[in-house]
Parts: structure tokens; sequence; C-alpha cells
């Protein structure tokens, strides 16, 4: 993926004020999410709308897209001919779907992107494969994702300042690093949580490594933790009936999608600038005694794991796309 090059220094630096408008009224500023038409997706959406910024959700189904398109224009209460919400049609969990919205979205040089929001995800089940071949939980969770990123990293820059954000999971404080066997195709018995947990905590060392490689840039890469809340993925969970219950009973999308907001919108010092975080309840808590969180984790988060997933994510995708 390689390290953008550019003139530019970092978000505060731009001397760019954040917020909604974009200066010199030259329009909005655009927060593309995936995953957008529904669940803490849609509800990021949503709030992102009212406070006035332009989104885009990206999402595998043109139906459903456009059934949460028109619901999200009458809960901001905008009019049929504001382009203030769109879809594009994206499945993360396909190289070459990525490839297919990138290549739409970057021939024209009018789209702009000042957000990106990796917010799609699966969780548990049965074991599935990607149309790459790879875990579908890894594909859809993790390396869709990283190419997304890669695919989009030169128009971010040019749209800077912008963030990054990573919506990660309180599962990857227990998740570990395969490497040996990173879609777990080699043991006899698939471990669906375990594979949720990895997911979730390469998408944390990922953003960690990513902010190094941008710095200089003037785009944020931030991940988080949104807790355990209520959505649709709780039904994908047909393997463990434990997780699924905690799942059903968890916080409202309301509640857990404001640390997306927050790092997608904050105009003062708490966000403005701050990169190579992780965060929860609105809050950093990858520093100080917060860390001690990640204790299970701790040998998967180690600095020097940064460049190596880099390099290992990269070979994936490289060889997954020369088969294609």
């Amino acid at each position: 993926m390689g390290q953008t090059t550019s003139t530019k220094k970092d978000e505060k630096a731009l001397n760019v004020p954040w917020g909604p408008q974009l200066p010199g009224g030259s329009g909005k500023r655009t927060c593309l999410i995936t995953g957008g038409n529904s669940g803490l997706g849609f509800e990021t959406a949503r709030s992102l709308l009212v406070k006035g910024y332009k989104v885009i959700i990206a999402c595998r189904n043109p139906d459903k897209a456009t059934e949460a398109v028109a619901k999200l224009r009458s809960l901001a209460s905008l009019d049929d001919t504001d382009e203030s919400i769109s879809y594009e049609v994206l499945d993360v969990s396909s190289l070459n779907s990525v490839d297919k919205f990138a290549d739409k979205f970057l021939s024209n040089s009018n789209n702009q992107c000042h957000v990106l929001i990796c917010n799609a995800g699966i969780m548990m089940g049965a074991q599935r494969q990607s149309a790459d071949g790879f875990d579908l939980q890894l594909a859809t969770n993790y390396l869709g994702h990283v190419y997304l990123i890669k695919r989009m990293q030169e128009r971010l820059v040019e749209c800077a300042p912008g963030r990054i954000i990573h919506v990660s999971s309180i599962a990857a404080r227990f998740g570990h690093i395969y490497w040996n066997d990173i879609n777990f195709f080699g043991g006899d018995k698939y471990d669906s949580l375990k594979m949720y947990q990895q997911s979730k905590l390469l998408q944390v060392v990922f953003s960690r490594e990513l902010a190094k490689r941008l710095k200089g840039t003037g785009i944020t890469s931030n991940s988080l933790e949104p807790g355990i809340v209520k959505t649709g993925l709780s039904a994908t969970i047909t393997d463990d009936p434990a997780m699924r219950r905690r799942l059903e009973n968890g916080i409202s999308v309301e509640e857990g999608s404001k640390t997306h907001v927050h790092l997608a919108s904050c105009t003062d010092a708490s966000v403005v600038g701050i990169t190579g975080e992780h965060w929860e309840k609105c809050g950093i808590i990858s520093q100080g005694f917060s860390k001690l969180k990640y204790i299970l984790a701790a040998h998967d988060l180690r600095e020097s794991v940064g460049p190596k997933l880099w390099d290992f994510t990269e070979k994936l995708i490289e060889d997954a796309r020369k088969k294609s």
C-alpha cells in the first residue's frame, strides 16, 4: 500500500477549521460510511446529516440502500432535491466490488471524501468464504476495508484534512493474530468467536500503523469500540445462543454510535489532530490506565506488530488480486 507523499502537515497544522461546512462556502464535508443502511451505520448517517454533513452510505444491496436513503432523508427533514444523502453499491467483502466502487467514485474528480467510516461488519455464525477465498468475517471486517482505504487514500489526502475511523469491538481485547492460519482453514472445528475477535483486533493494529504512515498528510486514523449494541448482527450468530442474547439485550444504536459521530464531527482539540488512538465512549482508552483493558491482547498490540501486519496484509490482498 505504501505511504502517501505529501507536503501537507497534520490536521492541526493545516489551519482549516473542522465542521460540516467547507471553508469559503465551497460545500459540505462528505462522510462515506460502509454498511450505512442499518444499525450503527444508519444511526451514524442520520446524526451526521442532522449536523449538516453530506453522507454517502455504501451498501451491497441497492434495494435496501434505496430504502435507507429515503428513510434518512425523511428523518433529517431533507427534500427530494437535497443531495446531502446518497448511496453507492459496495460489498466490502469482495475486492472486486471495492475496485468497482472506487473506479466509479474516483472517475469523477468532483467526488470528495473527508471522512471514511469503516463500519460494515459481520459477526460469528457458520464459516463462509468470501469471493476471494478468505474467511468471510476476515474479508468483511478487515481485508475489504484495508483495500478500500488503499484505493481511497489519494482522494482523502487531496481533500485533507480528513479522518479515517475503524469500527472495532470490545472483542478485540480478547483477540489474537493467528499468523500461520489467518483464515482458520486448517483446524477441524471453526471457532467463529475467535475469528471475530481476531478480525476486530486486526482493525485496531492496522489503524495505529496507518496513522504512522499517514503522518504529514492531514489524515488521521483512529479505531473505536461502540460497546455491546443491539443491532441486526445478533441474527447472524447461529452457533452461540449466549452471545446472541447479549447483543439482543445490548445498548441502543443511538448510544453505540456516539463515538462514531464524535470522531467524525468533533471540532475541538480532543479530536482534531489526534491519530493512532483507540476510543470508547468518546474518550481515548489506548493511553494511561485505560490501556490495561488490553492486557489479554497485549502481545499482539506491541508496536513491532504494526509493520509486520501491514506487509502481511498487503501480500494477502496482492495474491488475491493476481488470482482474480
